[in-house]
């Protein structure tokens, strides 16, 4: 069993269990052994293994803690993506190995709507800084533990496999709680020869359409774009004027790679704040997350 450690960090928090051990091995092996658990911390202070259940977790820095994120192996097969998990594993860390693709770690949601979905973006506490550059959305950035954009590249080798077509949903957070969603019937990214070009399909769901439905800003056939690499299809720069990254027509209605403020409202440019414009105008979201499926 594999983990990811994070040292000087404690989960700030709901828990699952705690127990005494006598280190960070045995801390790991309570974890490994409970197939439950997600995560564990190890505080050398009072000798307490604390397990959860929940694989994203707000953590605090705290000196003499560990934190310790399990990487989920399936070896009896390899994965193309988690949809080749069989039902009844967890939601967590995976190993993948797209066809013709690099192995790699992604996040798999298990729970939502059948299950089966690979994370290619998540966001949920402003920690990892989205507004980069080509280089840094085309090789992945973030970890799969917290915050991250999976890659491009990555992400194409998912999407181009023989024998699957994808759709892909968005699940967002509003800061009071309140949820919606966006799932497309198609999901396509091209490669970087193309500037990943977007194929997108039709919308169902309850947040609203912010991606194909209005006057020629739909962003399928969309080039991506990103502060050092304009490829929309606007007079304007619209990763600069958004703040973000993304395939850009004359700009978006969607801006979830935008600024992440952790409160409603972004003062005097709230259009560069992470957002559903269908679903909440440009009120700032707490959670997104984009996640892909063979149908």
């Amino acid at each position: 069993m594999q983990f990811y450690e994070q040292k000087g960090k404690q989960f700030s928090d709901n828990i699952t269990g705690t127990s005494y051990v006598s280190s960070t091995v045995g801390c790991a092996s309570l974890c490994a052994y409970f197939d439950p658990c997600c995560a564990a911390s190890f505080s050398y202070v009072s000798s307490i293994c604390i397990l959860k259940s929940d694989c994203i977790s707000e953590l605090e820095i705290t000196p003499g803690s560990d934190v310790m994120t399990k990487i989920r192996v399936v070896s009896s097969n390899i994965l193309r993506d988690c949809s080749d998990l069989q039902p009844g594993h967890y939601d967590g860390i995976y190993e993948i190995k797209p066809e013709n693709g690099p192995q790699m770690n992604v996040f798999c949601d298990m729970t939502t709507d059948g299950g089966g979905w690979t994370v290619v973006q998540r966001r949920f506490n402003g920690e990892i800084e989205f507004m980069e550059g080509w280089r840094k959305y085309k090789e992945g950035f973030g970890n799969v533990y917290s915050e991250y954009w999976l890659g491009n590249d990555n992400i194409h080798a998912i999407v181009r496999q023989s024998g699957r077509l994808y759709k892909v949903r968005i699940d967002l957070e509003d800061n009071e709680g309140f949820l919606a969603y966006a799932a497309y019937s198609k999901f396509y990214v091209d490669s970087e020869e193309t500037n990943y070009t977007l194929g997108i399909g039709q919308y169902s769901g309850t947040a609203g359409d912010s991606m194909t439905d209005f006057d020629n800003e739909s962003l399928n056939g969309m080039m991506f774009s990103t502060w050092d690499r304009d490829n929309d299809d606007s007079d304007y720069h619209c990763s600069v004027m958004k703040a973000s990254a993304w395939w850009f027509n004359d700009c978006s209605r969607g801006n979830i790679n935008g600024l992440y403020t952790g409160h409603a409202y972004v003062v005097g440019y709230p259009d560069r704040s992470v957002h559903w414009k269908t679903w909440q105008q440009f009120n700032s979201l707490k959670k997104t997350e984009m996640k892909i499926k063979p149908n």
